[in-house]
């Protein structure tokens, strides 16, 4: 299996770390299959700032995991791996609901005009009934659909474009807002992109964290924000964790910004307390 993995019609020799691998494999996949059940998954999230008015205007909800048998495990890890073995669909379905209740008890608190970003895998978007999931999420918790973005991928936009655009378009008619997250890391024709009814390009962080080594990077950076801009779109950058960052992104016009430097995602509790130390002015 790793001689298919690494492209078939090969060899690969024996190495005691493939039986590690496997194992490990194994040991998360029935950790995971537990998770939900014992209330391991949990979300956290983290501040959308408006660069132009300095404003906390909503929150991406990120999904963690504290295994009682594995101790805190990366996302980049389990993940993955609830794409494969399916059971992304119910923990996604549950990030949703989670996330859609809370910016509703943060709204009934005065914060009134929050949104939230909930990403959607691959697996999800292929469900035929996803809008009505989104549907009866927002009805259940009462969040108006404004107030709702769902993050795609590039990369699962580009198979089977022409039920992709269906797909989208279903959502968008609900009132909800789509955001094309991780852009430029992808395979998407800008052929497709003005296709696509989305409101937001999200920049991936690769291009954010070496722009001030790499002109190359700025100027990528620079080019989505142009291109963005160009088909009316709103642009986010994420992982801004510096001063240098954030005033580069800024100049060159870029709307919406998430990172370490405003804030590391966290609990709700912990972000209300955070919310509560702000000025109102600096508060959607």
């Amino acid at each position: 299996y790793y001689a298919k993995d690494s492209g078939r019609n090969n060899y690969r020799a024996y190495e005691p770390e493939m039986n590690r691998r496997v194992i490990n494999h194994m040991l998360m996949d029935t950790a995971l299959r537990d998770a939900m059940k014992n209330k391991e998954i949990y979300l956290v999230y983290q501040p959308l700032i408006d660069l132009k008015k300095s404003k906390v205007v909503g929150f991406e909800a990120l999904m963690r995991w504290h295994s009682k048998v594995l101790g805190q495990v990366s996302p980049v890890d389990f993940i993955p791996l609830a794409e494969e073995n399916g059971l992304i669909l119910e923990m996604g379905e549950w990030a949703l609901e989670e996330a859609c209740a809370q910016i509703v008890k943060w709204q009934k608190k005065g914060l009134k005009n929050l949104s939230v970003a909930v990403n959607i895998s691959g697996r999800q978007f292929r469900q035929t009934n996803l809008p009505d999931i989104v549907g009866r999420v927002l009805k259940k918790t009462g969040l108006q659909p404004k107030f709702l973005e769902l993050e795609l991928t590039e990369s699962l936009l580009v198979d089977d474009v022409e039920n992709v655009v269906d797909m989208m378009y279903a959502l968008k008619d609900m009132g909800t807002r789509l955001v094309i997250d991780d852009f430029g890391t992808g395979y998407s024709s800008l052929s497709y992109l003005k296709q696509f009814p989305v409101d937001k390009l999200k920049i991936d962080r690769s291009f954010i964290t070496e722009m001030a080594s790499d002109q190359n990077d700025a100027a990528i950076a620079r080019a989505i924000i142009n291109l963005g801009h160009s088909l009316n779109l709103e642009v986010l950058a994420e992982g801004i964790e510096n001063e240098f960052q954030r005033d580069f992104i800024t100049l060159h016009g870029c709307d919406f910004a998430q990172g370490y430097l405003f804030k590391i995602p966290d609990t709700p509790d912990n972000i209300f307390e955070f919310l509560k130390g702000l000025p109102q002015s600096k508060i959607n």
